[in-house]
C-alpha cells in the first residue's frame, strides 16, 4: 500500500484528528550581479535519466555561454 495510503488508513482507523499539508513551491528570482562581473548558473539532475547544463550570463543579464549535457 502506497504510504500516504496507508496514512490515512491509520488515521481513520484509529479516529484521530490529522491536518495534512503540502509545502509550497519555493520561487527562484535570478539577480544580476555587479557591473563588469559575470555569473555562472548550473543544474542538474539525476534519476532513471540525467541531465545538467550551465549558463554564463553578464552584468546586463545577457548570456554569454549556455552548455548542457545528457
Amino acid at each position: 500500500m502506497h504510504t500516504e495510503q496507508s496514512a490515512m488508513h491509520t488515521v481513520e482507523a484509529w479516529s484521530l484528528n490529522a491536518q495534512w499539508t503540502a509545502p509550497k513551491p519555493a520561487t527562484c528570482k535570478w539577480l544580476k550581479p555587479p557591473t563588469n562581473c559575470y555569473a555562472l548558473n548550473t543544474d542538474g539532475s539525476i534519476g532513471a535519466t540525467w541531465g545538467c547544463g550551465a549558463i554564463l550570463r553578464d552584468w546586463e543579464g545577457d548570456h554569454v555561454a549556455l552548455n548542457e549535457l545528457n
